[in-house]
């Protein structure tokens, strides 16, 4: 069966319909995508990428939700390893696992955006090979927490002693740890050595399947069991009647390109783009769509909804496209 989650606009400026960032809308919104049989909730790591700044911390708001949904698992989609030390992170994930009853699956990748770095304080590494150390370790680090009574760990990057991560997570031997990414050398490689899912940005199912068989290569080389680690996308998502949307779309992009420092292509690349990259269309397109990336390999989306904070779109997935999916 192929799996849904829906993504969180914990972020002003969430989709292309609104630049406003409100908690009850967003709590809403996870309440109808629970009711609605989803399989999963999850909020990116930023903390100034929205609109205008406005973010809400992702372990806060998660906490929040956990009190407030009963079933669906909630996620990190994904966190920044060198936005807190691992020792913490990993103490956060295990209180967060307790009190949410074993929901949690643990997203996490090397980072990328220096901005936010920089605005906080935090220290930035330029290589990425030494963000790709450092996210490695951070992962060794974390798993001994989560499974060894008390740890003393001295690596390259951190050290802890005699730390203890009680009370445990409920899930053993650890929350489910996806890693985020699609770096073919390194960010692989440590999906094949550590992850239970692997999950990147959207892409094409070509581009998809591709990297799915170096991600197999890698499995092969470090004596993973392939089939062990859930294949996963995030994505977005729109059901249209017709072209009428577009031109809002391309203005919402636009600007996220902006505040990603990015390059600006012309209006018409951005349509075409927003086309080919996301699941944008007809209800009958969208089936398509979806359909293309399940037989590359996905086998769980994670979707932010283009309408938010209207449900249309969630629903219309809810009844028409999971079901075709069931």
């Amino acid at each position: 069966m192929v799996k849904f989650g829906a993504c969180l606009p914990t972020f002003s400026g969430g989709s292309a319909f609104t630049n406003s960032i409100d908690f009850d809308e967003i709590e809403d919104f996870a309440l109808k995508a629970e009711e609605l049989d989803y399989t999963s909730l999850w909020a990116p790591d930023h903390f100034i990428l929205g609109h205008e700044g406005g973010e809400y911390e992702v372990w806060t708001a998660l906490a929040a939700l956990a009190q407030k949904t009963t079933s669906i698992r909630l996620g990190t989609l994904v966190l920044c390893n060198t936005h807190r030390n691992p020792a913490m992170m990993a103490k956060m994930a295990a209180t967060f696992d307790y009190l949410s009853n074993g929901r949690l699956d643990l997203g996490i990748g090397a980072g990328w955006y220096q901005a936010e770095q920089d605005s906080y304080g935090l220290d930035w590494v330029e290589r990425v090979g030494e963000r790709m150390d450092r996210l490695e370790e951070g992962i060794e680090l974390m798993k001994a927490l989560f499974t060894q009574p008390q740890v003393t760990f001295e690596g390259r990057f951190y050290t802890v002693n005699d730390a203890t991560c009680q009370p445990a997570p409920v899930q053993k031997p650890w929350p489910r740890l996806w890693i985020g990414g699609g770096g073919e050398k390194r960010t692989l490689r440590i999906v094949a050595k550590h992850a239970d899912a692997w999950n990147i940005p959207a892409i094409s199912p070509e581009e998809y399947a591709r990297k799915l068989g170096v991600l197999r290569e890698h499995c092969r080389a470090v004596g993973r069991d392939y089939d062990e680690i859930e294949k996963t996308m995030e994505t977005r998502a729109l059901v249209v009647d017709g072209p009428g949307s577009m031109d809002r779309l391309v203005d919402w992009f636009l600007y996220w390109q902006r505040t990603a420092d990015r390059a600006l292509p012309d209006r018409d690349a951005v349509a075409s783009r927003l086309e080919q990259m996301y699941i944008i269309g007809t209800l009958d397109a969208c089936v398509e769509k979806v359909q293309r990336y399940v037989d590359a390999g996905v086998e769980h989306f994670t979707i932010y909804f283009l309408d938010y904070p209207e449900t249309r779109t969630m629903e219309l997935f809810a009844s028409e496209v999971m079901r075709a999916f069931a």
